[in-house]
């Protein structure tokens, strides 16, 4: 019965850690990450885990909090002209793909952290494709 409970939480562990990846970074990842956002006239916001909606988003600015351990706050624009804040998880901020333009990667991906984005670039693609074709048909 010790092994059911034990497995019953750590299944529920494991599904409530992919949430939060790429949250609380060192103090050079951040710098780091921080400084590839704001070379990014837009960026992917999209979660592939949590049942959300990808938003593309004009980066206005960045900056690095101390929070748990470092943390990066975008600054962005939403295509509606909305401005807004927000700590991102970079295992769910999408940019192209330096090396592809047809292609896109997570922030994670381009500084080789570990992580699960949850979805493939073409599964994302895919999500954006049917919110704007909603959005048009509205």
């Amino acid at each position: 019965m010790k092994n059911i409970y034990l497995l019953i939480f750590t299944l529920l562990l494991s599904l409530n850690s992919k949430g939060d990846q790429l949250v609380c970074l060192s103090k050079s990842t951040a710098e780091k990450a921080s400084k590839i956002i704001n070379q990014q006239e837009l960026i992917l916001l999209f979660c592939g885990c949590c049942d959300e909606e990808p938003q593309v988003v004009k980066v206005i600015s960045t900056k690095i909090i101390n929070d748990c351990n470092f943390e990066v706050v975008v600054t962005y624009q939403t295509l509606e002209g909305l401005t807004s804040s927000k700590s991102v998880d970079l295992a769910y901020v999408w940019m192209e793909d330096p090396n592809d333009s047809n292609k896109g990667v997570t922030i994670g991906q381009v500084l080789n952290l570990d992580h699960n984005p949850c979805i493939s670039f073409d599964e994302v693609k895919n999500k954006l494709e049917e919110n704007i074709e909603k959005s048009i048909i509205r």
